[in-house]
């Protein structure tokens, strides 16, 4: 009989914390609109390392929550 091969977990481990969701945003991700979508950004930029730039860009493109799904 041949050997079984080990379980693989297909998930990928985290590399980052759980994220930083201000209290004043919508619990549905999908309804946040580009406003909230900075806001989250903001809050999160040291940890995800995101520039200013990026978080601009996003918003200047009006990024909203369903988009960013």
């Amino acid at each position: 009989m041949p050997a079984s091969s080990p379980a693989v977990d297909p998930t990928p481990p985290d590399t980052c914390g759980t994220p930083n969701i201000p209290s004043n945003l919508p619990s549905n991700l999908r309804k946040w609109n580009r406003e909230h979508m900075k806001e989250f950004l903001e809050a999160n930029q040291k940890e995800y390392e995101l520039a200013e730039k990026h978080i601009a860009a996003l918003y200047d493109q009006e990024v909203s929550g369903r988009a960013f799904l």
